[in-house]
């Protein structure tokens, strides 16, 4: 417990598997920083495996020992699939406290969240200090997945009653923060904002790396899941409207939407000229030698790869979404923000900056200096400053209802 002699804070992040996701990512580029701060961070998983699991120190991993990989944790959940994660996730989540015994809990994606709610309470919330992560736009994820208006209204009230129960809310963007203040009725005594931490120094040595891979003479890159969420069709309209017709256009990703996005462009006429060669393990490599970079999406938490890509000295160009993209990019200064779900607006900004170099090399010049604000170091510091708050959450619980034992510790 808290206040133990000579013993490390135990902060334990609670993942369903090692996926690549956002929140997958951002975890395990922070665990090596929180530990040079003094504490031990673990990794908790539902499944074991993903496609990361090989980025991380399995002496960081534990895997739950209920009914581990039992059910499929990819999104978006099917009405079979909640009857039985519903009861068994806050379950597996609890065997995964009782192994560690973390002074704080993290729980990182909305069904984590969710679940947290019953595990930290069976596992009894004066032993552990929890943080909520949302890294999301709430309110559009629960709009966009929640099935049917009643499935909303649960998703809703679930959500409500969950997020307001945390001793501190850990979210990626100012407007996240604002959001769930707004919606979900969150005290912003309890909000922390902490953007995601992005690993600069080490992205710009991949992506001078090329694995023998063939790159188009001339591109526009994008990123993320093939979901409705990125907007990839929107970039498609987009793409289509521009007069330049040696382009390419590389979206890497995949996900559900790939058929329809296939489709879609060989009735735009640009079937030839989109490449979609999936997940891949350096994005970087790609987005480094793009004429620019195109953010398309609807929604967003904050837009990590908006960051990746001025680290990378390409000019980027977001769609103004919420949220996150304005917290990041200065319009005209450090790139280009167009108009939400507006192909038009976007086709404009993106030809602003092929059509005037001077204007794409100052982007690219100004966005790789705003990088370095979300650069990992700086960032897991936030973290570990924020893990100590909570963690003294605990004592002061302790201190208020066993003064003997404070004392004695030491603490």
């Amino acid at each position: 417990m808290p206040g133990e002699a000579d013993s490390p804070t135990r902060v334990l992040f609670l993942l369903a598997t090692l996926e690549g996701g956002g929140a997958e990512r951002t975890v395990l580029t922070l665990i090596p920083y929180l530990q040079a701060r003094g504490l031990d961070a673990r990794v908790g998983l539902l499944a074991q495996g993903g496609t990361l699991d090989g980025v991380i120190d399995p002496s960081r991993v534990l895997v739950t020992r209920v009914a581990a990989g039992w059910m499929s944790y990819a999104p978006p959940p099917t009405s079979s699939r909640l009857l039985v994660g519903v009861p068994l996730v806050p379950l597996q989540q609890l065997d995964l406290l009782r192994q560690f015994r973390p002074h704080v809990v993290v729980s990182c994606t909305a069904s984590m969240n969710l679940a947290a709610l019953l595990s930290t309470r069976l596992y009894g919330r004066r032993r552990v200090a929890w943080i909520l992560r949302e890294g999301n736009n709430t309110r559009a994820i629960l709009e966009s997945d929640a099935p049917g208006r009643l499935g909303r209204a649960v998703r809703r009230w679930a959500t409500r009653l969950a997020y307001r129960a945390p001793d501190r809310v850990l979210t990626i963007s100012n407007g996240v923060a604002e959001g769930l203040a707004r919606d979900f009725d969150v005290s912003r005594d309890r909000v922390r904002v902490v953007h995601n931490p992005v690993e600069v120094a080490r992205i710009r040595r991949l992506a001078h790396e090329t694995d023998g891979t063939r790159f188009p003479a001339r591109f526009l890159a994008a990123c993320g899941r093939l979901h409705r969420q990125k907007g990839f069709d929107l970039l498609l309209h987009a793409f289509a409207g521009l007069p330049d017709a040696d382009l390419a256009l590389v979206i890497l990703g995949e996900g559900p939407e790939r058929g329809r996005l296939e489709s879609l462009a060989r009735e735009l006429g640009i079937g030839t000229r989109v490449i979609m060669p999936g997940f891949v393990q350096n994005p970087w490599a790609w987005i480094t030698r793009a004429s620019a970079f195109v953010l398309s999406s609807r929604w967003e938490g904050f837009g990590s790869i908006l960051v990746e890509a001025m680290a990378c000295g390409t000019p980027v160009v977001a769609a103004d979404c919420e949220y996150g993209p304005r917290e990041i990019v200065h319009d005209g200064e450090t790139g280009l923000l167009a108009r939400a779900g507006d192909a038009k607006s976007l086709t404009e900004a993106i030809h602003r900056v092929l059509a005037v170099p001077a204007l794409a090399d100052k982007l690219a010049e100004r966005g790789r200096l705003r990088a370095m604000a979300f650069d990992a170091p700086a960032i897991g510091d936030r973290y570990a400053d924020l893990v100590y708050e909570a963690a003294a959450l605990v004592r002061d619980k302790i201190r208020r209802e066993r003064p003997w034992y404070a004392a004695g510790s030491g603490s």
